[in-house]
């Protein structure tokens, strides 16, 4: 018998080879077709639930967007009748968005709009006590679902909190109900719990304050909010230059290097300017006993 190369021997054990796994090809092939149509389809399924989830977000943001447009204009609108008619359409598109994305973070934000309409629509209604009611109710109801929702993180509970400590505090104004005070009270309270040494918490303390300094006996803990947000909030302004020289306004006073420099660094809209500014309110009341400092 003829002895095979090493070259025949190889191509003799590739065929065999390939016999083998056509074979196998064959006895697995619905296997393989299985396999090979799950991953296409899970492909496909990952690029369609990607472009689906692209899609929902960019309608429930243009849903919201266009509850925001009306809201604005409603705002703005000088006519009783047509500013009406736009708030009550975006009340709608907003109570809409939070009943079909409540999941979604646009849905929770929707929450927290729409107890700023009603809000809004209470304070347009103060002369009519029924329906000025009325809407503090609905802006309240609608700011402890938001607070409720799952999903929210302590910063934006806190902002919650704020919003219905004001809608509280408001309502008591016309109620005289101690009761609402004390609830509003607590409201700020909580925010400053939620969200330490941050700008919600220097609003809830603002409002806070606010809250305490038109209570008997309460103004000294009122300026100790004041007195933290002051401190706490206190812009880091640098040093003016002293070869900068003050300018004068267009009557002719003095304007200092320092109040140049808060000028430019907007130091007045910040929350420390407007703490300084209540605590020397605050002085000038007639029931306060605030200590000089």
């Amino acid at each position: 018998m003829a002895k095979m190369t090493k070259h025949e021997l190889q191509h003799d054990e590739m065929q065999d080879f390939g016999v083998k796994l056509i074979v196998w090809y064959h006895k697995h092939s619905n296997l393989l077709t299985t396999i090979l149509l799950v991953v296409v389809v899970a492909f496909a399924g990952w690029r369609l639930y990607g472009y689906y989830l692209n899609n929902r977000a960019a309608r429930i943001s243009a849903e919201l967007g266009t509850a925001l447009q009306n809201f604005n204009e409603a705002w703005m609108e000088t006519d009783e009748a047509k500013r009406k008619e736009l708030l009550t359409t975006a009340i709608t598109e907003t109570e809409k968005i939070t009943r079909d994305y409540k999941g979604a973070y646009t849905g929770r934000a929707a929450q927290l709009l729409l107890g700023n309409m009603h809000y809004y629509n209470a304070m347009l209604k103060l002369d009519n006590a029924d329906e000025s009611m009325a809407a503090f109710k609905n802006a309240r109801e609608a700011y402890e679902r938001y607070i409720a929702l799952e999903g929210n993180t302590p910063a934006e509970k806190a902002a919650g909190q704020v919003a219905l400590g004001y809608a509280l505090e408001s309502t008591s104004f016309k109620t005289r109900d101690p009761k609402l005070v004390a609830e509003a009270d607590r409201a700020y309270n909580e925010a400053v719990k939620l969200a330490p040494n941050t700008y919600i918490a220097a609003e809830a303390k603002l409002a806070l304050a606010r809250l305490l300094q038109n209570q008997t006996g309460r103004q000294e803990e009122a300026q100790k909010n004041y007195e933290a947000v002051a401190f706490e909030r206190k812009l880091p302004l640098a040093a003016p230059d002293p070869k900068e020289k003050p300018f004068k306004d267009i009557q002719g006073n003095e304007i200092s290097i320092g109040e140049i420099n808060k000028l430019r660094n907007f130091y007045d809209l910040s929350y420390a300017a407007d703490a300084e500014r209540s605590i020397n309110i605050l002085k000038g009341l007639p029931t306060s006993r605030i200590s000089e400092k």
